[in-house]
């Protein structure tokens, strides 16, 4: 019973410490390796905007003016973006202003285009009017050659029916009446008796006919 209590009341060896403390050591997980920062040159590049960390410096995923994606510093990222940004913003001003000189174009050439169809029509009418008063005036200046041509034909039809009637006249007054045997108690002193007789002018043959009353002989006295 001494034996039991003096083992149980015996301090335990210096061996058993030891050994105890190995063993706690050995279940006691190692702390974990710092990993070593990789160089963003040395890997690849997947997605715009992703950011690393090499070196206490701040690495930017940024595409370049070939399309390709590259690690570049974050102030060389914001000086390619503001860079490709500001030759986008060049780009849409002159594509901008392209538009509107195109359209401006347009517009100058409709109205170039509807100037020269509206001088055209002009053209076009000007030469009917033209063409319409020739036409006006031939018709009028023929109606005016018929009109004095009828006119001239009118007043030659005129004078040759006068001419006609004159010639028929002078003709019927040179008629030479058949001698007939006068009677011997005619006679006429002179025309001034026969045209108191009411027988001026006297004819060859008729009665009080005699050559002293015709002096030119045409077989006519006292005309």
């Amino acid at each position: 019973m001494l034996g039991g209590i003096a083992a149980a009341g015996a301090a335990p060896s210096t061996d058993g410490s030891q050994a105890a403390l190995v063993a706690a050591q050995e279940t006691t997980p190692a702390a974990s390796a710092t990993p070593t920062e990789t160089n963003p040159a040395e890997t690849t590049c997947l997605t715009v905007d992703e950011s690393q960390t090499y070196n206490g410096e701040t690495f930017i995923c940024t595409q370049g003016d070939d399309a390709q994606l590259v690690w570049l510093s974050e102030a060389q990222s914001r000086k390619v973006v503001e860079a490709r940004e500001a030759k986008a913003k060049v780009l849409a001003a002159k594509i901008a202003a392209d538009k509107v000189a195109a359209q401006k174009a347009a517009a100058k050439a409709a109205a170039d285009k509807l100037a020269a169809e509206k001088a055209a029509a002009k053209a076009a009418a000007d030469k009917l009017a033209a063409e319409k008063a020739a036409a006006q005036e031939a018709a009028a200046r023929k109606a005016a050659e018929k009109s004095a041509a009828d006119q001239a034909a009118a007043a030659q039809a005129a004078a040759d029916q006068a001419a006609a009637q004159a010639a028929a006249e002078q003709a019927a007054q040179q008629v030479v009446v058949p001698a007939a045997p006068a009677p011997a108690s005619v006679y006429y002193k002179n025309c001034t008796a026969a045209r108191a007789a009411g027988a001026a002018p006297v004819y060859a043959g008729s009665p009080g006919y005699a050559a002293h009353l015709d002096r030119d002989g045409d077989g006519i006295g006292c005309e």
